[in-house]
């Protein structure tokens, strides 16, 4: 394991992300019920090798069948993770990312365990390696890997499902899973139970249908009745004993495309996502280890079952025993998992895919600055000379920093000495080609507070991971306790500004007045306009905003101000960043749990002395701010 797995932990994981850790016990518990599947399966599978009574015929065979839901949960939690909208993939990665690392896969476990199956049925032959490869080609190798075959296929078709999903609406979404449930489901069912040949199916499609269910479900969790989905889950699983307790053909009505199991998998997959999970690190870390832990479970399995000859079978309380072995072929497999990953081959190209993969997102974040100062050495950073136009030195000629200015390309920097910051924001918003578009300032940063401040700036290592689960990130809320961030800006500075603003909110974005009005009288906010956020959002946001700012500055001006009080168009920005926002999350553009709060350091110390005086002189005498601190 890594030396940084915490920080790493750290920087993936927060308060907010929940549905991570969701993802991770549900696929810790579909990996163990796997593992419980092939435990019974391959003893009621093989009866020819293991002689078995009536009675231990119908544990094992409802045993196994009432764990069918974990594979297409595997599904599911792709679809959940790869058609979100905020996850942007290029069609590239799907074909040299992602399927060539399930291929490796295929092919690493794939080719060794065909041979050995082939080993185990007729024994060494100068043809070994061809027939295993053969059988490799063709899929007749150890059974479990049939899931990776079709998740290389559902990879390849992965940019066409992700630009319906994002272009569909929800009842086209909606229409799609009922034809799908109908064509892959029904009729095959129907069929094998009628003996009647029906041409209209796509059978072959269903783990489509578990995909898009994956990602529809998990939008829908909210709605969910926790106590009705785990009243139809003891349904299924009832069912699937009565069937095989009666005989009636239970295997037709407990396949992967059967409806009984279509019911129970959702029923399942929606148990994690609607529950409210904690965070602990080493959930992660077995999370990770799922992958390795699946395509190893069974060589543990055989060796016990076929060479060892130990089975559940040998003892009177067999199905306690079954659930014994079970138990140690867990342990194996993890254990065998956690090793393989040691090998460092093995653990880059093939046993990547216990967490989420990574995108490579392009993240530009502007540093906004008035003078020459050390700046950080990320590339993801960009150290802007904001207030260029007009400056110059003292030879006469244009004031040059070294860095690229805010009056290149499209830009507003001759209002930099009333709008500060906002004109770099302007220029990255309308220069910047970015997936991911931020801004913070030469002294203060996102990052963590270290002996030497430029040690603990966020670099696009620690960001990367968060890229996958979130669209803004913005700097723990600012809290005041005593004052509102209305009182504390009437105090501060001048009032009149805010319910301008509230004015022109009233007169161009109506629906945003009352989540003004409920920003106001908080006590905390986002402040600094420091903030990164998708290349989408930047745009919505600053559209929102430069329209809302040009016209406060038509309407009032800074005429009469000193020239601190002039760049008042910075602060309310500050303020109002907040309520766009809490907008986005009131009108679900943008869901809670895709903003993830960063810490922010200073680069330069304090006046911790002088910024509470200021306070207190502003609160009890109307003394108005004439610094920053």
């Amino acid at each position: 394991m890594e030396k940084n797995d915490e920080k790493l932990f750290d920087v993936y994981h927060g308060k907010n992300n929940n549905w991570q850790s969701c993802i991770s016990y549900l696929r810790i518990f579909a990996t163990i019920c796997v593992i419980y599947l092939h435990t019974c399966s391959t003893l009621s599978e093989n009866q020819e090798l293991f002689d078995l009574s009536k009675m231990q015929k119908i544990f094992f065979n409802a045993s196994y069948q009432m764990m069918y839901w974990a594979v297409p949960v595997f599904f599911m939690i792709t679809g959940m993770l790869f058609l979100r909208k905020e996850m942007h993939v290029k069609s590239s990665e799907w074909l040299f990312k992602y399927s060539r690392r399930i291929l490796l896969a295929l092919v690493v476990f794939g080719i060794p365990y065909a041979a050995l199956k082939l080993v185990m049925a007729d024994g060494l032959s100068i043809s070994l390696l061809d027939k295993a490869i053969l059988a490799f080609l063709s899929d007749t190798g150890f059974g479990h890997l049939w899931y990776l075959y079709a998740l290389i296929g559902i990879y390849l078709i992965m940019p066409v499902l992700k630009k319906f999903v994002d272009n569909a609406s929800e009842g086209e979404i909606q229409l799609v899973l009922c034809a799908l449930f109908v064509l892959d489901f029904c009729f095959p069912l129907f069929s094998r139970l009628s003996n009647l040949k029906i041409a209209f199916n796509s059978q072959f499609l269903y783990p489509v249908f578990y995909v898009l269910l994956g990602h529809w479900l998990f939008k829908n969790k909210e709605k969910v009745n926790r106590k009705l989905i785990g009243i139809i889950a003891i349904i299924c699983v009832a069912l699937i004993w009565i069937l095989n307790s009666m005989s009636w053909n239970p295997k037709v009505w407990t396949s992967y495309d059967s409806p009984v199991i279509g019911v129970l998998a959702a029923v399942v997959f929606l148990m994690f996502v609607s529950k409210e999970w904690s965070e602990k690190f080493w959930l992660w870390r077995v999370d990770r280890l799922c992958f390795g832990a699946y395509l190893i479970h069974p060589l543990f399995i055989q060796f016990v079952y076929r060479f060892l000859k130990i089975t559940p079978i040998r003892f009177k309380i067999y199905p306690v025993m079954t659930l014994l072995f079970c138990l140690i072929f867990v342990c194996l497999s993890f254990l065998a998992s956690w090793i393989m990953r040691k090998i460092k081959i093995l653990k880059k190209y093939v046993l990547q895919k216990g967490i989420i993969l990574m995108s490579e997102y392009s993240v530009k974040i502007v540093v906004a600055t008035h003078k020459k100062y050390k700046m950080p050495s990320d590339a993801m950073y960009i150290p802007l000379y904001v207030g260029a136009e007009g400056k110059k030195d003292s030879d006469g000629n244009e004031l040059d920093l070294g860095y690229i200015k805010d009056n290149t390309g499209e830009n507003i920097s001759i209002l930099n000495p009333s709008f500060c910051e906002l004109t770099g924001l302007y220029w990255a918003w309308k220069n910047l080609d970015s997936d991911y578009i931020g801004l913070v300032h030469y002294r203060r940063y996102f990052g963590t507070k270290k002996r030497n401040p430029f040690d603990g700036i966020l670099t696009y290592r620690q960001l990367k991971p968060m890229l996958e689960c979130y669209q803004i990130f913005v700097p723990k809320k600012r809290k005041y306790y005593i004052e509102t961030l209305y009182s504390h800006y009437a105090h501060t500075h001048y009032a009149e500004q805010l319910d301008l603003t509230k004015e022109i909110l009233k007169e161009k974005y109506p629906e945003y007045v009352n989540t003004f009005d409920a920003v106001v009288n908080r006590t905390y906010g986002y402040m600094f306009n420091m903030c990164i956020m998708s290349r989408q959002l930047m745009n919505e946001y600053c559209t929102w905003l430069f329209d809302i700012l040009f016209t406060l500055k038509q309407k009032i001006g800074e005429d009469n101000l000193s020239s601190f009080q002039s760049r008042f168009y910075g602060r309310v920005s500050e303020i109002i960043f907040n309520v766009w926002l809490e907008q986005q999350v009131r009108d679900k553009k943008v869901e809670k749990d895709q903003i993830k709060e960063l810490s922010y350091l200073y680069t330069e110390k304090i006046n911790w002395k002088r910024k509470i005086v200021s306070f207190i002189e502003a609160k009890f005498i109307g003394k108005k701010y004439e610094e920053s601190f």
